[in-house]
């Protein structure tokens, strides 16, 4: 019902209104910390280890006054979002940082793979706010990083992750909005696979970042009905064999995608994509 509606929309960080449509959201576009007057900084231990899970602290001020920020809401069924990168981009990871007791202060736990330089990106939505906000903070692991993973120089279309072959279709290119098809089959009988679970309040969640680890962006998967309506990704709804994306490129390069779905069994799977962007 209506109640059933207003509660995910709460929960999707939107403002408290009739159903705007998916596209009018995926239109505003995320503001800087800088520009929304936060400070966003997360605390590590001292001896991070590789492999070894650690405790980042994310702290959200007022950038002016230095006053926690107690008026966080969630976006997309989380209170933040946090994307962990490796410098070469050779690793990623999405993790969701939880509130503490304290105003502005969330915590999550956190593995590092390798030793290297990771770039943290958090993401999160004050109340009544259109706009998530986005900061990033580096955070160095000691001991001898691996050889950086190289940048494919062709593009890589297509990945095989828990039995579900998941391809990418659409041309990349700067300026406008590029578009894409995302298709999914069973690997071993090529079947389309339409059973897909809403993930964190959308039909996927896919991040976007160029190759010198600039550009960041995160957008979501969607799909539309008969009417060509977007199709909300309230519980119980099923998605695939296809899903449209959109994505912007404001410059020129090689872009790494990890595009996340949650399959039929719950199971969550992160396909690694390449697009060069002319």
């Amino acid at each position: 019902g209506m109640n059933g509606v207003l509660g995910w929309q709460e929960g999707m960080g939107m403002p408290m209104r009739p159903l705007m449509s998916v596209m009018e959201e995926a239109d505003v576009r995320p503001l800087s910390a800088e520009h929304a007057g936060l400070d966003v900084a997360i605390g590590a231990p001292d001896d991070v280890r590789p492999g070894e899970p650690t405790t980042l602290t994310v702290t959200v001020r007022d950038a002016e006054t230095g006053d926690p920020v107690g008026d966080l809401v969630r976006t997309h069924q989380v209170w933040m979002h946090l994307i962990v990168t490796r410098a070469d981009l050779g690793t990623f990871a999405h993790l969701h940082p939880e509130r503490t007791d304290q105003d502005g202060v969330f915590t999550v736990e956190a593995t590092f793979p390798t030793a290297g330089t990771y770039a943290l990106h958090t993401e999160m939505r004050r109340q009544g706010e259109l706009s998530d906000v986005i900061a990033e903070q580096d955070l160095t692991v000691a001991g001898d990083p691996p050889p950086a993973v190289p940048m494919p120089a062709d593009d890589v279309r297509e990945a095989t992750v828990d039995g579900v072959r998941i391809t990418l279709e659409g041309e990349a290119h700067v300026d406008d909005v590029s578009d894409f098809t995302l298709g999914f089959a069973d690997v071993e009988t090529g079947a389309p696979v339409s059973d897909l679970e809403p993930y964190l309040g959308a039909a996927g969640h896919v991040v976007v970042m160029r190759e010198d680890g600039t550009r960041f962006g995160h957008h979501h998967a969607e799909t539309f009905d008969e009417d060509g309506d977007p199709v909300l990704a309230l519980p119980g709804t099923e998605f695939g064999p296809e899903l449209d994306l959109h994505a912007r490129f404001e410059v020129a390069g090689a872009y790494r995608m990890w595009a996340q779905f949650r399959l039929g069994d719950g199971t969550v799977v992160t396909a690694p994509f390449v697009v060069h962007a002319g």
